[in-house]
This record gives structure tokens, C-alpha cells and sequence, in this order.
């Protein structure tokens, strides 16, 4: 069976205007399924609540976006479903790439981004992810996240990255995992030229920089 819950999150229960008409537009693609918004204190409380051991290091983060990078992962493992940032727009209906049983993750290439300046080819990103719920890949994801704590330095703003976000996504997997990766079908909107057959547009707003 496919798990037909949408995961978001934002600071409060009021998204701002230009989310609220993604989430409309996007309504047309996901017709029959539920969509769960996470609030920051809802967040805490999760986590706090169902995964204890990992609280304090979720607290304890340097920056606002290793929490929200870090949540999504135990949503989908304790929850199942499909987790999306806000600022993702559609074009095609993206249900019928999912697989049943499995965590679906999205890749695209490296394109004059933070990741080819780092010699990656591509890189998965946890702007959007599905999955059943005690998926194994996901538990190591989380058993990851508990080993790392939050002690990392960072050299500048986009090595928060390497904390939960891509580019621990991108490091953590490997072949074999339960795993599908679907490439190339959700991009960024500046490198939009790059790709064919596009499912959708992300367009990297970044409100965790500003």
C-alpha cells in the first residue's frame, strides 16, 4: 500500500500566502490524500515524546535548520508517508513513480551549486522523500544522526548540510539500502534548463539562510 500522508512543516499553523497557493496547486496531484503541517512546537514535542534519546541532541543543534532537516526522517519512520517542503512546485502527478515497501529518494546533478563545488556528480535531497513506516534505510538515517550529535564546525552557512541535511542524506546512503532513487525529476528552478521530463520545480527559497 502506498501511505497517503503529506508531511510539511513551518514555524506556525499560518503558512504565508505564496505556500499556501503551492499547496492548492499542488492539491490537483495528490487528490485523495491527507496533509499533516508541523509546527516547530509540535516538532518538540514528537520528538521529545517518541524518540527521547535523541532530544537532547535535537535541542542542542547550532543552527534552526539542522531541526528541520533532522525531523523529517523520524516523520516518515515513525508515520510513513511522503515528506515535501513547502516550496515545491508540480508539473506531473510524482504518486505513480513512488514504489510500494520502499524509501523513495530524489537525486539531480550537481549543477554550479555548493555540491559540484564539492566535486559531487549528484546528490539526493530531502526537499521530498517517501516511505513506509520502520523503514530500514531510515532507521540508519536515525541511528546516523544519534552517533553525529551536534558538535560539528561548520566553514560557512551551507555546511549546515552536512549536518541532516543533503548533503548527510547523500553521504549516509549506499547501494543495497531499501531504498529507490528517482533522478532528475524534481529540480531546482535555476538549473531547470538542464533536465527533460520534469515532475517538478524547487525553488530553493531558503528561508533557513534569510
Amino acid at each position: 500500500m502506498i501511505y497517503k500522508t503529506i508531511h510539511q512543516s513551518w514555524s506556525t499553523e499560518t503558512l504565508p500566502a505564496k505556500y499556501l497557493k503551492i499547496k492548492i496547486q499542488n492539491k490537483k496531484f495528490f487528490k485523495d490524500w491527507n496533509y499533516k503541517l508541523w509546527t516547530d512546537d509540535e516538532n518538540d514535542f514528537f520528538i521529545k515524546n517518541k524518540y527521547p534519546s535523541f532530544y537532547k541532541i535535537y535541542k542542542n543543534y547550532n543552527h534552526y535548520i539542522n531541526r528541520v532537516d533532522a525531523v523529517r526522517y523520524f516523520y516518515l519512520y515513525e508515520y510513513g508517508g511522503l515528506y515535501l517542503d513547502l516550496d515545491i512546485i508540480f508539473k506531473k502527478d510524482i504518486t505513480k513513480l513512488l514504489s510500494k515497501g520502499k524509501c523513495c529518494l530524489f537525486s539531480q546533478k550537481a549543477i554550479n551549486d555548493y555540491f559540484s563545488v564539492k566535486k559531487y556528480e549528484k546528490y539526493i535531497d530531502p526537499m521530498i522523500m517517501y516511505s513506509s513506516p520502520k523503514n530500514k534505510f531510515l532507521e540508519k538515517l536515525i541511528k546516523k544522526l544519534h552517533t553525529n550529535g551536534n558538535n560539528k564546525k561548520y566553514n560557512n552557512i551551507y555546511d549546515n548540510m552536512e549536518v541532516a541535511g543533503p548533503a548527510f542524506l547523500t553521504k549516509t546512503f549506499n547501494i543495497g539500502d531499501d531504498v529507490d532513487i528517482i533522478s532528475d525529476k524534481i529540480v531546482t528552478e535555476k538549473n531547470l534548463k538542464y533536465y527533460d521530463d520534469v515532475y517538478g520545480i524547487h525553488l530553493c527559497d531558503n528561508n533557513w539562510v534569510k
